[in-house]
C-alpha cells in the first residue's frame, strides 16, 4: 500500500485535552478521521 502515514504519540493523546481550545479540537477530529481511514484501508499506518 503507498498510502502509509505516521501519526507521532501525541496525536493518540490529543483527544484527552481541553476540546474547548480550537487547535486541540481540530487536531482530535483530524486524528479520529484518519484512524477511520486506516480502519478502512485508505491508509496504512506506519510505525518506529
Amino acid at each position: 500500500m503507498e498510502n502509509r502515514i505516521y501519526l507521532d504519540n501525541c496525536s493518540f493523546n490529543r483527544p484527552y485535552d481541553d476540546q474547548t481550545i480550537l487547535r486541540n479540537y481540530l487536531e482530535a477530529e483530524a486524528k479520529t478521521y484518519i484512524q477511520l481511514q486506516i480502519i478502512n484501508k485508505v491508509f496504512e499506518l506506519a510505525w518506529s
